[in-house]
Formats: structure tokens, sequence, C-alpha cells
């Protein structure tokens, strides 16, 4: 380990997340890395997200604003070396995780960013199960992928970076981190698992969907905007986006080729049956994207 262990300041996002806010932060506290606070930024709940997350933050704060936003206070506001840039969704496993995780940030001078394997939790449901064997063989078969959130993010790049934008309300993860590769840090892919206990039911998937891409609408004509977009759909840091119609059409392309890729393997290798589903989940994701981009029928 580290001759002085660097601080790690977790920073998480919450609304109205008193299913799964214990879950994560009482993961975070029980780490035996010890040098680490845990900072929680309340979009206004009503529920008791807040009272539960006071047994176990080193602060909260209430900002209203964007996730973009929110995510910027709370670094703002934070003192580590080392930020935990998750969701409120989070667990982490193993106690030793946090200690292993930092031990791997600073083998290497280059490295900015720690991007750790995400599964669903033990008896998910069939839609998370398949939501993650999908995204499994995206980041495999991905050349180049953009790590999203739930990192480990050196304060270092992300300053060098400029920081969280804060008029992104989605997709702010994705827009970060692609700033701090183009400033030539390089990235650990952490093999040692963090559960993320999303995607739990078609509904909630539905509703994801949907509250990104509207997230999205309206933005597309500004090319940073557009870059976003096909950032968020394709999971590539470069190529040149001509129009909305076409990183759509590129994107749909992907997800068909890496389904059937994903449905291949997951049934000859993993036998996992959850993958039958994998047609109905792209399906509501192109045909959500589709319609608000281009038919422009919920507009």
């Amino acid at each position: 380990m580290l001759e002085k262990p660097p601080i790690v300041s977790f920073v998480i996002p919450v609304l109205n997340r008193e299913r799964t806010i214990r879950s994560c932060i009482e993961s975070i506290a029980k780490q035996r890395y010890k040098n680490k606070e845990i900072i929680v930024v309340d979009g206004g709940s009503k529920d008791k997200t807040v009272e539960i997350a006071s047994k176990y933050a080193t602060k909260i704060i209430v900002d209203r604003g964007t996730l973009g936003q929110a995510r910027k206070r709370g670094i703002d506001e934070s003192s580590g070396e080392v930020l935990g840039i998750f969701d409120s969704d989070i667990i982490i496993p193993r106690q030793t995780w946090l200690d292993k995780a930092v031990h791997a940030m600073f083998q290497k001078p280059s490295t900015g960013i720690l991007w750790p394997i995400q599964i669903p939790p033990k008896n998910a449901s069939l839609t998370a199960r398949c939501y993650f064997a999908f995204w499994k063989e995206r980041v495999n078969k991905t050349k180049d992928a953009i790590p999203g959130g739930n990192s480990l993010v050196l304060r270092k790049a992300y300053e060098d970076a400029g920081g969280f934008d804060p008029s992104i309300n989605f997709g702010e993860d994705f827009d970060l981190i692609k700033r701090i590769l183009e400033k030539d840090y390089a990235v650990v892919i952490f093999p040692y698992p963090i559960i993320h206990d999303t995607m739990y039911s078609l509904k909630e998937f539905t509703r994801k969907q949907i509250w990104g891409a509207l997230c999205l609408l309206g933005r597309e004509q500004d090319k940073k905007n557009l870059n976003l977009l096909s950032m968020c759909m394709t999971w590539k840091r470069n190529g040149k986006i001509q129009s909305v119609r076409s990183m759509l059409s590129r994107a749909i392309s992907d997800h068909v080729v890496m389904g059937f890729r994903a449905m291949f393997s997951g049934f000859c290798q993993e036998k996992e049956n959850s993958l039958l589903l994998l047609p109905l989940l792209l399906g509501i994701r192109i045909k959500i994207y589709f319609t608000f981009f281009i038919c422009r029928k919920l507009y």
C-alpha cells in the first residue's frame, strides 16, 4: 500500500433513493481503507433518503440543480486526492475493495481513471441480468470504450479537464471522462467488481431510457451535445458525426451486432437465459431514441 494513503472522497448525488442509499453508503463506510469521506448531494428528496444518509455520510449538501451541477458541487466541497464518482445504487461487496483499487490506481503515474467491472446483485431480475450481460459485451468489444460513471478519478485529472459541466443532466460522466482522456490520462480497468443495483424491471429500464432521451432532447443542434449523445449511445470516444440520423443509425447497427454476440456467447458459454430478453430491451431503447430524435412525435 502507499506510504501515505490519499483521501478518497465519494461524491454521491441522490433524489428519493431510500431503496438503495443505505446499502450503498454502508458498503463504503465499512471499507477497511480508513482515509475516506462520503459526500451526499441531495436534490430535494421527499422520502427517507436524507435521514438514512445522515447515519453514514461525512457531509450532506442540498443542491436541486442538474446532475452535472450536483456532482461538481459535491467535489468542490470535498478534500480527497481521489474522487469516487458513484451513483446511489452502487454496492462495494468486499471490505478490501478500496485498498486494492487505490493501490492499482497509483501503479502508473499516467493513470487518471480507475473503472471497475459492474455486476448485478444476487437474485437480480431477468431484466437486470440481461442488461449487465450486454454491458459486459459492450465493454469487451467496443474499441476505445469510454468509461462512464461509478469510477475513481484522480482529482488532478478532474481539475486538468475542467471538472463537471453543470449544464448537463445526463451523460455528464461521459463528458468529463472524455475530456480527461484528451489530457492523455490513462484508464485502469479494475477486475474486482462492484454491484450496480439498477434496471431491476422493464418499467425501470424504460423509464431511464425516456429520462435520458428527454435530457438530451433539444440540445443535439449543438455539436458538443451531439458528441455527448453519440457517447451515450455508442460508448465510443471518437468518430466524425454528420447528423443525428447517421449517429443513431451507427448506434443501432452496433447494438444489433453486439446484441447477437452477447446472446451467442451468453447462451453457449455462460448459459445465461436472461439474454432472451435482449431483443426486447434493445427494441425499447432504439424505439425511444429514434422516436424522440427522428420522428419527433414526443417532442
